[in-house]
């Protein structure tokens, strides 16, 4: 099967470590190929044209044409409604739509590459993610001084000046920042730090560094939200009610000792089966029964 993946248009896809829909392509994409799939990522640089017409009429013209010259089987529709042409409009390949926070989820994650289950060692903590001023970073840092725990920061800088004037007074000789790294040294870090905190409660379609943590066996220490409470599995560590340091501390020395291995088994099963719900559904948009009529609509 031939899976062209429909990019949100409006932007540039980012560090699949805090880009919860770069995450969902990301591992959609190696999971697919593991499986034997063919996969085609259809973004901004190949329908938006600079110096060009982008209108609406455009842009989809060049989808069709990027859909009949790859022979693309399905479209894997990620773009979460973010493209110049009207909803209306139909694809002339069967596609599937990723419309909410669960349609990212059930992208699941390619285990194989996570699921290293190497023993810690250090003690280390870890921070994932981006670097910005609502992201928790400060309780994170505060939390792995009162467990007297180093603690690495990886991930991008959002907002140079306030991590600049902020932060970095504050990382003292136990805490570093190791920036932007790529998918096989966020694996590696994450299967040698003792645990994850995850301070950021913003509202969010999706958390990378968690699922990416959890697949590694790497416990997590999480404040509580809505979206993590629906799915988080007492295998993957604790989350606190509170975002405050004092309660990620003490969940911290908690979830140290929690088998890693366990934790691997809990987030194969959960993002295995939803490895299948995506291949359930590209099946039936391909073959769908005789009375839903057409093969070439739309397939919601």
């Amino acid at each position: 099967m031939h899976i062209g993946i429909l990019c949100p248009l409006d932007r540039r896809l980012g560090d699949a470590v805090h880009d919860p829909i770069a995450f969902h392509i990301q591992e959609l994409e190696i999971r697919l190929r593991d499986d034997g799939h063919r996969v085609m990522r259809i973004g901004p640089e190949l329908l938006i044209r600079p110096g060009n017409d982008n209108g609406p009429d455009a842009a989809y013209t060049r989808l069709l044409m990027v859909l009949a010259s790859n022979d693309i089987d399905v479209v894997h529709d990620a773009s979460l409604s973010a493209t110049p042409w009207p909803a209306s409009l139909s694809l002339p390949v069967p596609s599937v739509c990723v419309t909410d926070e669960d349609g990212l989820r059930r992208g699941g994650v390619s285990m194989a590459h996570w699921a290293k289950q190497v023993d810690a060692q250090t003690g280390r903590l870890l921070w994932l993610g981006g670097l910005a001023p609502a992201h928790g970073v400060l309780a994170a840092l505060k939390a792995a001084r009162l467990v007297e725990r180093p603690i690495l920061l990886a991930g991008p800088v959002l907002d140079r000046p306030w991590f600049d004037a902020v932060v970095r007074p504050k990382m003292g000789r136990h805490a570093w920042h190791v920036g932007a790294l790529n998918r096989s040294d966020v694996a590696a870090l994450l299967c040698c730090s003792a645990v994850l905190i995850h301070s950021n409660t913003r509202p969010a379609l999706l958390r990378p560094a968690v699922c990416m943590s959890v697949a590694s066996g790497t416990p997590v220490v999480a404040a509580r939200t809505a979206d993590l409470a629906e799915w988080f599995h007492p295998e993957f560590g604790r989350l606190t009610d509170t975002p405050q340091p004092a309660a990620l501390a003490d969940a911290i020395e908690g979830v140290v000792h929690l088998s890693r291995a366990r934790c691997v088994q809990a987030a194969e099963q959960h993002f295995s089966s939803d490895r299948q719900g995506w291949l359930a559904r590209y099946a039936a948009a391909l073959n769908p029964p005789a009375a839903q009529g057409d093969t070439r609509r739309r397939a919601r």
